[in-house]
């Protein structure tokens, strides 16, 4: 089983404008969610159209996520070096800009693929990691996009969170993460949060957010 969970607030470079908003890309065989910089104020990049273009291509759940990492990286390029000072505000310690999964069920099996896009040692931008986890290989993984000191330090606190359900471990995760978010001048992460599972037999949503399911 692949458990999800993403937060729902979105904000944008340079503005102190913030409003409600579902990160989460679906059809009836790929989701995708996403952390970070998900779209250019001068719409010169929006992420959640291209991976909603991916979704809707032909292949399995890795070739749908290759589609969207040829067309994102070249968006990207395209305008990197005007919008990267802007970005600076928003990367990671590990200079990640953007982090994309890509999950899906096909054929009665589940994948998941785990994308971050991020500065190179060049100054460019380029996906910097890519991991692909085919069915029978989730089982005990953990993997935590974006950048949350709070959830960070819960996981280092708390290690018996590990152990969870991998539905709860990430309603928790998410839960502390939210929380820890109130207190910074300007949040990048908020409610509302959606979270869903994907398993053979198909999806489950356990939260909608503001997304509207299937």
């Amino acid at each position: 089983m692949v458990a999800v969970s993403v937060d729902g607030l979105r904000t944008f470079t340079g503005s102190d404008r913030a409003e409600p908003v579902c990160k989460v890309v679906h059809t009836p065989d790929c989701f995708a969610v996403f952390a970070g910089a998900v779209e250019d104020p001068r719409g010169r990049f929006q992420a959640m159209p291209l991976a909603q273009r991916a979704c809707e291509s032909e292949g399995d759940i890795f070739a749908k996520s290759k589609a969207f990492e040829t067309e994102a990286r070249e968006q990207l390029q395209k305008f990197w070096a005007d919008y990267k000072v802007q970005m600076r505000t928003i990367q990671s310690a590990d200079k990640v800009v953007l982090n994309v999964v890509f999950a899906g069920v096909r054929a009665g099996s589940v994948g998941l693929v785990l994308l971050r896009f991020g500065e190179t040692a060049d100054g460019g931008i380029d996906v910097i990691d890519r991991r692909e986890l085919p069915d029978g290989r989730t089982e005990n993984m953990r993997y935590k996009i974006g950048d949350s000191k709070t959830a960070d330090t819960y996981l280092a606190q708390h290690p018996e969170a590990s152990r969870l359900d991998p539905a709860e471990f990430v309603r928790t995760l998410m839960s502390v993460a939210l929380e820890g978010a109130k207190s910074d001048a300007k949040p990048r992460v908020g409610p509302p949060a959606a979270i869903f599972s994907i398993t053979p037999a198909g999806v489950r949503w356990i939260e909608t957010g503001a997304c509207t399911a299937p």
